[in-house]
């Protein structure tokens, strides 16, 4: 496995390699995504994941195997097959032309993409919307981390911030739409009611 993290008895059912039968063809093992062979054998392995399922699997190789079943060991062949793009991506500027800066990526239609934004900018919604027409699979945004529990006033003294479940929701969706949206107002003033009653609304 690529992490430190190590399997014990709590977590899955353990062995010893020298418990398996020597005798057997092939054996087959499943649950760890990146392909391998165990104790050096070709015909004990693990044939890994037809396709990456998080950024995390991004070093393994992907495909499927063929095996043929005889009077010997089994003697796998890998057939590789073109795993799924998945990027990270770093915005330094969300002012910056979006257009010219995409381009920049030729996979960007299909890799699914994570984008870190080192910089703000008070039009997220804006951006978002943006780049979600350039990156189809985008998985999210990430932006530079906000305080918790204070934000500066115009005059540049920190005061307390409501971190209320209403008001996080009501920032959220303040966020979320765009300022150019016919139906803002009206979506805002839906959600109000939900918002001040608890849900009871």
């Amino acid at each position: 496995m690529h992490s430190t993290y190590q399997l014990n008895p709590g977590d899955d059912i353990e062995f010893a390699f020298a418990s398996l039968n020597p005798g057997w063809k092939y054996i087959a093992l499943g649950h760890i995504h990146k392909p391998q062979t165990l104790g050096g054998c070709e015909h004990v392995r693990y044939s890994g994941s037809l396709d990456r399922l998080d950024f995390g699997e991004q070093p393994d190789g992907h495909g499927a195997l063929l095996v043929t079943i005889d009077d010997q060991p089994a003697a796998p062949i890998r057939l590789p097959i073109p795993a799924t793009k998945f990027a990270v991506r770093t915005l330094d500027d969300p002012t910056c032309d979006l257009n010219a800066w995409a381009a920049g990526f030729p996979d960007c239609a299909a890799a699914i993409t994570l984008i870190r934004a080192t910089s703000d900018t008070a039009d997220r919604s804006g951006v978002s919307a943006a780049l979600h027409k350039h990156f189809p699979r985008l998985l999210r945004i990430e932006w530079p981390e906000e305080p918790e529990a204070f934000t500066p006033t115009a005059e540049g003294i920190a005061v307390e911030r409501d971190t209320s479940p209403a008001a996080v929701i009501r920032r959220f969706l303040e966020e979320q739409i765009p300022t150019d949206d016919p139906d803002r107002a009206d979506l805002l003033m839906l959600a109000e009611p939900y918002l001040t009653n608890g849900g009871d609304a």
